[in-house]
């Protein structure tokens, strides 16, 4: 586990369900410090608690146990016209389809990084 470090702001589990760490000073049974909201599979949360290494149960191995992970990148609809009319940017595909005009020819989700 030493390779988890308790101040980076994104994480999950081992088994990849996505953890967003709410407490780093917890103060838990068993020295667990970090307090953490755990999105499992089908999209309902729990709350864990883990050791200040990330670990669910001491040290050990296990797929609980907290990792650091990449932070998410941002991710955008463009609706895309042709001059003289601008291209605007929205936060999702609903968004931009309900304030798409006639003169629309395109629709593109854009994700940070691409083609930068």
């Amino acid at each position: 586990m030493s390779n988890f470090d308790r101040n980076h702001p994104h994480g999950h589990l081992s088994d990849g369900c996505p953890a967003e760490i709410v407490k780093r000073d917890f103060v838990g049974d068993d020295g667990c410090t970090i307090l953490a909201v755990v999105t499992l599979p089908g999209g309902k949360q729990t709350i864990r608690t883990f050791h200040p290494d990330g670990s669910w149960n001491r040290g050990e191995s296990s797929h609980f146990n907290l990792i650091n992970a990449p932070a998410p990148k941002w991710k955008f609809w463009v609706n895309v016209y042709a001059p003289p009319n601008f291209s605007h940017a929205y936060i999702s595909r609903e968004l931009a389809d309900e304030a798409a005009n006639p003169a629309r020819i395109a629709c593109i989700e854009v994700m940070e990084g691409d083609g930068l």
